[in-house]
């Protein structure tokens, strides 16, 4: 696969979006955040201000990195970004492994340690984040994150907008479904439906008295 080189333009200012800037072989020519970033922030990349910035830039200019972490967030990101028309960067880091026949689509993140295997297809700005493992012949939908460490065996389908949390194991051949969210370090033996939570192992939907736990997804 051909590493993309371009100007790019990166809204957030997070973790995620530091972690991109590792991952993008063009120039971050800014960043867009509500806030002006914290000191962690690369000193050579520009506060260009809010996501009202990114009015009037032209996607034969600049690029556009998602560098968004939460899954809700990337959406809202992602629709407004295709709304205005811009493009966005796709990224495999240097240090991340994609096989054969792999279809990677536009806007996707595959970030350093992550291994995408063999005749799989990643999903328009989904999210393979650090570490993570797609084996062979997975479908991960458009805008679904893969958290750190997370392994997908292999003929997993995950649905759009889904979030399979660090740490998780999805075993051969099972179906997550759109908006599905996978707690961390969740082990999925069986099929899960559109919008349902699961963790825990054998991962199942969380008892009323577990609920305090629902929210640590991972990644």
């Amino acid at each position: 696969m051909t590493h993309q080189t371009s100007k790019g333009v990166l809204p957030g200012a997070g973790g995620h979006a530091r972690a991109l800037c590792g991952g993008f072989e063009g120039e971050v020519i800014g960043c867009l955040s509500a806030v002006r970033p914290d000191g962690r922030w690369p000193e050579d990349i520009p506060w260009l201000g809010g996501d009202d910035a990114l009015d009037g830039l032209s996607p034969a200019d600049v690029l556009v990195l998602n560098g968004v972490g939460d899954t809700a967030r990337r959406v809202g990101l992602f629709e407004m970004v295709t709304t205005k028309g811009l493009a966005l960067a796709t990224i495999v880091h240097r240090l991340a492994g994609v096989l054969d026949r792999v279809e990677v689509l536009e806007g996707a993140q595959i970030m350093a340690g992550a291994l995408v295997q063999c005749d799989s297809r990643i999903g328009r700005n989904a999210l393979i984040n650090t570490g993570a493992i797609v084996e062979h012949d997975c479908v991960v939908g458009d805008l679904a994150h893969i958290a750190p460490g997370a392994v997908l065996c292999g003929n997993v389908t995950v649905g759009a907008r889904a979030h399979v949390g660090a740490g998780a194991t999805v075993i051969q051949g099972v179906t997550i479904g759109v908006g599905a969210i996978i707690g961390a370090g969740a082990v999925v033996i069986a099929d899960v439906s559109d919008g349902t939570t699961v963790v825990g192992v054998p991962a199942r939907p969380p008892r009323p008295a577990d609920g305090g736990g629902v929210g640590k997804m991972g990644g």
